[in-house]
């Protein structure tokens, strides 16, 4: 294409008009052309030749604009530049040219994306603000933002910049494509704004964000690229020249109002400019028609009130609208107010709220009173913050808003008012009984007060009273206060039995809101007890496939789950709840809880590959709900790293272990209980490895956390529980006895919590029968067997490990019939595959067949450990192939086969020096070994 000569001084002009006409679809860009004003008409002839060639130019990813004549000094594949050889164009716009290219010289040799600049740019301010740009990209290296590799100029005296290569798709076409869900668009934007959080930090602005200057990489992430037109926020000796040549240099949809009229540039443009491209990823469409300039220009709508799932390209079945109203609807306004001041002050302020809208906090583009935050709080009510005070003056501000948003509508204004006056009354009067004035009383004093009168307070109101004892059996259960709840919770029943008739469906919803606090503070009997009594009219009034009768199911096996040999029963009720929440109220909350309560007893079971199908069933559903939290994704990741480790898809399980402590600590920060959590699922990860310097790092790592060092003994228990049986494990007995002393009385004052009591007691077992404490070690042992065994399953993982600890300790004390009967009974349990623990078994019969001198019988049972050895994955610990190369050198030395035996023995002591303590009694037994069959 000839050179068309740009009218002097109007490139800005043009850049301007012509990135506003790709934005145009191709067959209206004619009656757009003819609609520009008249101030306009010395560019228009130029941008008609330019946009009449678009159609033939290679465009890519990289920089979607069509191509510009320059004066004929054009670049052609092959060319040289600077060190650089031209391969590809990947794109023309108003500002140059970009290209692939391979460095040549002596440098690293890479593919980059080389930017030069039109001829007709070089000069003047122009060329300063290619330097300049040399120069912001320079200082930025952050991943989310394409890296500047080097600048220069070509022999000709050419400028040009070596960019990072980004391959990817621009971000709305990208979540078109994977049809990618609200909270996964939201987590990229996040990212954009991680990224100008580090520009704004060193006094950088971008100026000019839209789709396709955010690529969505191969790898998921976000990649911010082009800062050709960033603005330094600090003044230079030239910024007021750069500034003003580069007034309108942006895309005008995505442009902020003072930007388009040569305003102010400050962090607040590209605010504005990243709300655009949210509203746009959130609704499938801009907020405005035209460019909102002008006193008059009218607001962006909120973006609930015009979402379109499809031009979004959001999932199927999803309810967009209902994600995004409230708070989400308020950050992306605040983001697109026409006034810079009253946008976000920074991007982490912006970013921060839409994290915090992720977890279900408040949200400071929204000033909620109190009764939404408390209602915010009780539907995360896993977070352990003290909320005492808090909840009861939200009472006080509006009751009506936290216990009554699904209520019938009938009784809402009367019931309302009359329940708002009683608690203002509270708080205007104090104890109703004078005996302490309201100076003098804490909120959680006159919520008490309250409860105890309102029998008195709405004499001959029974349904308003039902409704204020239902608001304070809510607020109870969130201040964690059980005896509060359930003292409301029956009063309740009792005054909806009188009102309404056994049988009748409001009666059966505060019974069952009865018994969920019951299960919920560990009054598992009485839950039970409970629930039999409505069984006759669950049974009788309501149908087959009824909601109270699947309410009912759910939970009673909530209520058996921690009984002892329920498992089966409770697993039972939940799956036959689970069928009619699925068939007949899909949309229901407890349909998911269900699946998730499955999913619990399939792990209790030792189902890890269910268990892991099952989460991955009731996430899928919440998602197209659009009920997905971060922290409920957390929740679900974290336990999928736990089943992958006991099947032993280690590798897998750390990578979940390693994103999810990344995920926690961006959430949450370190000092809380998932973080320790999931630091302890590496530490246990790697110890199971034989990496034990890691593994004692880690530990140490999540003993020093503030959260560990001030908790609860309670809440920590786990962490406690893994490192001192990792300390037993490889022989650091002493150390482990009183930490895992302590983990056994914390665990035994949890009832649903029996499992980690028999693990708890194993480890104990095995770290007094190392040094010597053999009574304490056969009680521990024994109990832990025998629980095991009764409500295992009898012939899972762990129950079978179980077991063969037992036999171990029996065999140590001399009993060789009692280890050999427990022993062989282990070995003989049906099982599907290999196990660790039947290998152990069998080494175990080996070393006992030695004892009894019977070599051959020995060489078979020891050759037997080390196949079933080879094949095991589940519940592995590396620390086994000493036991059992052990056992194998003892039997080739009963042999008189010295030579092997030799063999066998270096191999375990090699390998116990590796994995245990240097005071290990096992390490110290198979140098022994060695020097036997030396």
């Amino acid at each position: 294409m000839s050179s068309l000569p740009c009218p002097p001084g109007r490139w800005p002009r043009f850049s301007e008009l012509l990135d506003s006409a790709m934005e145009v679809p191709e067959a209206e860009r004619s009656a757009w052309l003819d609609s520009l004003a008249d101030g306009d008409a010395d560019v228009k002839p130029w941008l008609q030749r330019v946009l009449g060639s678009a159609a033939s130019v290679h465009t890519a990813s990289f920089l979607e604009r069509p191509g510009i004549a320059s004066d004929g000094q054009g670049f052609a594949a092959g060319d040289e530049v600077g060190p650089y050889v031209l391969e590809s164009l990947l794109g023309q716009g108003g500002m140059g040219e970009v290209w692939r290219a391979s460095r040549q010289d002596e440098g690293p040799h890479r593919e980059v994306a080389l930017k030069l600049p039109h001829a007709d740019l070089l000069g003047g301010p122009f060329r300063q603000r290619f330097a300049r740009e040399r120069d912001v990209l320079a200082t930025l290296s952050h991943p989310h933002i394409a890296q500047l590799y080097d600048a220069g100029l070509s022999a000709q005296g050419h400028p040009y910049l070596a960019l990072e290569l980004v391959s990817g798709q621009p971000i709305t076409e990208a979540c078109r494509a994977t049809g990618a869900p609200i909270e996964r668009r939201v987590e990229l934007v996040c990212e954009v704004l991680d990224a100008l959080a580090y520009a704004h930090q060193r006094l950088i602005v971008h100026r000019d964000i839209k789709p396709s200057n955010v690529l969505v990489t191969a790898d998921g992430g976000a990649k911010l690229l082009d800062f050709g037109i960033a603005k330094l926020l600090r003044p230079t000796e030239t910024g007021e020249a750069l500034t003003q040549a580069a007034a309108h240099l942006a895309t005008p949809a995505y442009a902020a109002p003072e930007q388009i009229v040569g305003g102010p540039i400050t962090v607040a443009t590209d605010i504005f400019a990243v709300g655009v491209l949210l509203f746009e990823l959130l609704t499938g469409q801009r907020p405005f028609a035209t460019p909102p300039i002008g006193p008059r220009a009218a607001p962006a709508p909120l973006a609930s009130q015009i979402v379109d799932a499809d031009a979004a390209g959001l999932p199927k079945g999803t309810r967009p609208a209902r994600q995004l109203r409230g708070d989400l609807d308020a950050i992306v306004a605040r983001a697109l107010t026409l006034d810079p001041a009253r946008r976000y002050g920074s991007a982490e302020a912006f970013a921060r709220d839409l994290r915090r809208n992720r977890q279900g906090l408040p949200v400071s583009a929204r000033r909620i009173g109190w009764s939404a935050r408390a209602a915010m709080f009780v539907r995360r009510n896993k977070i352990g913050v003290a909320l005492g005070g808090v909840l009861a003056v939200a009472v006080v501000g509006g009751t009506a808003g936290v216990a009554w948003q699904a209520r019938r509508a009938e009784r809402e204004a009367a019931r309302a008012n009359a329940i708002k006056d009683f608690l203002l009354g509270l708080f205007e009067k104090g104890d109703p009984r004078g005996g302490v004035s309201i100076d003098r009383m804490t909120a959680k004093q006159l919520l008490d007060s309250g409860a105890d009168h309102a029998d008195a307070a709405f004499a001959g109101q029974p349904a308003t009273e039902l409704e204020l004892l239902d608001t304070l059996g809510d607020i109870y259960d969130a201040l964690s206060d059980p005896d509060r709840s359930e003292a409301v919770r029956l009063r309740h029943l009792q005054l909806a039995r009188q009102l309404y008739g056994a049988a009748d469906s409001r009666t059966v919803q505060s019974t069952l809101k009865l018994v969920m606090t019951e299960t919920e503070f560990q009054d598992e009997a009485h839950a039970l007890t409970t629930l039999e009594a409505i069984r006759e009219p669950i049974f009788s009034y309501y149908g087959d496939h009824s909601l109270e009768r699947a309410q009912w199911l759910l939970a009673r096996g909530n209520a058996l789950r921690t009984t002892h040999g329920a498992r089966q029963e409770a697993m039972a009720d939940d799956t036959a709840a689970i069928a009619i929440f699925g068939r007949y109220f899909p949309d229901r909350p407890e349909y998911t809880d269900a699946m998730k309560d499955l999913a619990g007893y399939q792990y209790d079971g030792e189902e890890y590959e269910e268990s892991i199908k099952t989460d991955a069933k009731a996430r899928q559903i919440e998602a197209a709900r659009g009920e997905v939290d971060a922290m409920e994704d957390l929740e679900l990741q974290t336990d999928k790293a736990d089943q992958l480790e006991h099947l032993g898809r280690r590798d897998e399980a750390e990578r979940l272990y390693r994103a999810e402590q990344a995920a926690a600590e961006r959430l949450l920060g370190q000092d809380n209980l998932w973080y320790t959590h999931l630091v302890t699922g590496r530490a246990q990860l790697e110890h199971l490895r034989g990496n034990r310097i890691l593994a004692d790092q880690l530990y140490e790592d999540a003993l020093g956390l503030k959260y560990v060092r001030t908790s609860r003994a309670g809440m920590v228990t786990s962490l406690h529980r893994s490192y001192g049986a990792a300390l037993a494990r490889e022989g650091r007995a002493r150390e482990a006895i009183p930490i895992l002393e302590q983990a056994l009385a914390a665990t035994r004052l949890n009832t649903h919590d029996e499992p980690n009591v028999r693990r708890t007691e194993g480890f104990l077992g095995d770290a007094y029968d190392q040094v010597g404490r053999a009574a304490e070690a056969r009680t521990l042992l024994k109990a832990a067997r025998d629980e095991w065994i009764a409500y295992g399953p009898a012939a899972g993982v762990q129950a079978t490990a179980a077991r063969a600890r037992w036999a171990r300790f029996l065999e140590t004390q001399g009993d060789l019939n009692g280890a050999a009967t427990e022993f062989q009974a282990t070995l003989e349990l049906p099982r599907d595959a290999p196990t660790a623990q039947a290998a152990m078994a069998a080494a175990g019969l080996a070393r006992i067949a030695v004892a009894r001198g019977a070599p051959q019988q020995a060489d078979a049972f020891s050759t037997r450990a080390l196949q079933l050895l080879d094949g095991a994955t589940l519940e592995y610990d590396v620390r086994y192939r000493v036991d059992i190369w052990l056992a194998r050198a003892a039997t080739l030395l009963a042999l008189d086969r010295r030579a092997e035996a030799k063999t066998w023995a270096a191999k375990a002591a090699g390998a116990a020096a590796q994995y245990d303590a240097p005071e290990s009694p096992q390490l110290a037994h198979a140098r022994e070994m060695v020097l036997k069959a030396s």
